[in-house]
């Protein structure tokens, strides 16, 4: 039988929060991202919490995604839709 483990919301946050930056994101979206985690564990939503942190990892470390980018928000007319960009410039 499988054996639970209790672990801390301030711990999973903390310790996404390093892998993350590890991996090579940004203090400010490793913080982000972390609180994210913590956030969906709290509520019980597991796809978005700890079970994607291994892959956000993977995906930084191969540049499938930038983890220090500044996403561009834009509102060129009145509207209630904004487009983000975070791509590189």
């Amino acid at each position: 039988m499988g054996r639970n483990l209790l672990v801390s919301l301030d711990e999973i946050e903390t310790t996404t929060k390093k892998a993350l930056e590890s991996h090579g994101a940004s203090v400010e979206v490793a913080s982000l991202v972390a609180h994210a985690v913590r956030t969906a564990e709290e509520r019980g939503n597991k796809i978005c919490g700890l079970y994607y942190v291994e892959s956000y990892c993977l995906q930084l470390r191969t540049g499938r995604v930038d983890g220090v980018v500044e996403p561009v928000v834009t509102n060129n007319k009145p509207c209630l839709l904004y487009t983000s960009d975070a791509a590189d410039e």
